[in-house]
């Protein structure tokens, strides 16, 4: 097999360049790669001859040595001491002081060309037609930044979502990162769940890669700052004519992103909800009802509103809409088998948002009714054909027209319901009463749950529950009602 001198030290010559022996040498040597390379021949000889694989290599090795010696020996460097003032010294001291080795003398022939595999070789001394930079090796930080930023890593991030936090951080705050930014690799950070965490620098981006703001936009694990950011830089779109579509687009995300229901109360002034500036008009209502159904966690609240005030029919349809309990019971009507169970009690510090000690002070310890466990049977609804979702409308959110015209207590429908509650209440006026308004505090605060049980079945049952003083419906229509058959 051939070889040429010429090749043999430029390939040598680029190799040491770039491996990280000499990269701690470098700058005290301050050599660039055709000084080197002279260094090198001057100290490397070989002839023209037919020479074995190992007398190569015993050369080569033997040359850099002497090379290394000669720098060592010749060479004067200015050493940085640790208190930062600088020294003139030899640089065989310099490296005994700094701890630095020398670069590395023994090298394999198949480590500069994988070619060289022949254990002897016709050695010629010819002019290499190729240059110092045609045979340029990478260093060990460009090589593993060639990888970082690879397509194939590209193509990585993209397929995978769930890239640790760690690696975006390595290759997106990279300092060579901006060389190789483009779309493609915004958009590959934007899906990653991760993304908020690495608290990027998305104002800055933003505008040149609108597009992926729709990506954050659909990003269901980032945070709500990063999603209100993302929804501000949309509405800025809104206002140009050419922009105006992208924008939209965003807009709409931002809606169908579970995490946005997390602003709701913080997008406009004081806390306003924000869905309440979309039921009217009607043409809003158009548009942005369809929208509030594709986000996952639409709260329950705002799905019952469109269908009871709007009359909104496919807000039904939600996930959130109730139909089931939390053990996934379908709605199924109710029958001569099932159970019914009431009860009525005052809220917990807990969901009052108050101390034990306040919650104390209201004496509401005192109010303990037992619960009313009756049956379908019994409160006559066995055979009307009636869902668990009915029911529990129609006793949570009672109407005038639920109520029949009498002088007794019978004419509050379910009769041994209205029994129940006029005790209750009779029971309560004694112990809630606000020493400040002199009112039934009850009719503010208590709490009515439902339980619907089939076949005894206690685990499954079909649960609801509601302040009775929520928007008035329940105190209004049914202590006004309890209070006129009471007198």
């Amino acid at each position: 097999m051939e070889l040429k001198i010429d090749e043999l030290l430029k390939r040598l010559t680029m190799n040491l360049m770039a491996s990280e022996s000499y990269a701690p040498l470098y700058d005290w040597l301050d050599l660039d790669q055709d000084e080197l390379f002279s260094d090198i021949s001057n100290q490397i000889d070989l002839k023209e001859s037919e020479l074995k694989k190992e007398a190569i290599e015993n050369e080569i090795s033997s040359g850099l040595s002497n090379l290394m010696e000669y720098y060592e020996n010749e060479w004067t460097v200015m050493v940085i001491e640790d208190d930062g003032n600088e020294v003139e010294m030899n640089l065989s001291e310099a490296m005994r002081h700094k701890k630095i080795k020398s670069f590395k003398t023994d090298w394999s022939l198949g480590e500069l060309n994988d070619n060289w595999t022949s254990e002897t070789f016709d050695v010629v001394d010819e002019e290499d037609e190729m240059t110092l930079d045609d045979y340029y090796v990478p260093s060990d930080d460009e090589a593993l930044s060639s990888h970082k930023f690879s397509q194939e890593n590209l193509d990585t991030l993209k397929n995978d979502k769930n890239t640790k936090l760690e690696i975006l951080k390595d290759i997106f705050t990279d300092i060579d990162f901006p060389d190789y930014a483009n779309k493609e690799w915004y958009s590959a950070l934007a899906h990653q769940k991760s993304v908020a965490e690495l608290e990027f620098y998305w104002e800055g981006i933003l505008p040149d890669y609108p597009n992926v703001a729709k990506t954050l936009a659909s990003n269901h694990h980032i945070n709500k700052k990063l999603l209100s950011d993302v929804r501000n830089f949309g509405k800025k779109l809104e206002k140009i004519e050419e922009t105006k579509n992208i924008g939209y687009a965003i807009e709409d995300l931002v809606f169908a992103n579970p995490i946005f229901i997390e602003l709701r109360f913080e997008i406009f002034a004081e806390g306003k909800d924000f869905f309440e500036e979309f039921y009217e008009p009607e043409k809003r209502r158009n548009s942005y009802f369809p929208l509030f159904l594709k986000n996952p966690n639409m709260p329950i609240d705002v799905l019952k509103k469109l269908v009871d005030e709007y009359d909104y029919y496919e807000a039904k349809e939600h996930p959130n809409y109730p139909k089931s309990n939390n053990l996934g019971v379908k709605i199924k009507n109710i029958n001569e088998e099932h159970k019914i169970s009431f009860e009525l009690r005052m809220p917990t510090a807990e969901e009052l948002d108050i101390t034990d000690e306040q919650w104390e002070e209201q004496g509401w310890e005192w109010f303990s009714e037992p619960e009313l466990l009756t049956s379908s049977i019994e409160l006559g609804i066995s055979n009307l054909d009636l869902s668990y979702d009915d029911l529990i409308d129609y006793i949570m959110n009672p109407k005038g027209n639920n109520w029949e015209k009498g002088d007794d207590v019978n004419t509050l429908k379910f009769p041994i319901l209205g029994d129940w509650l006029i005790k209750v209440y009779n029971d309560s006026k004694s112990l809630l009463i606000d020493d400040m308004a002199g009112e039934n505090v009850m009719l503010d605060y208590a709490i009515l749950s439902i339980q619907i049980i089939e076949n005894n079945d206690y685990d499954k049952a079909y649960k609801a529950s509601k302040n009775i003083g929520e928007n008035g419906s329940l105190s209004e229509l049914y202590y006004e009602i309890l209070d006129s058959i009471n007198d």
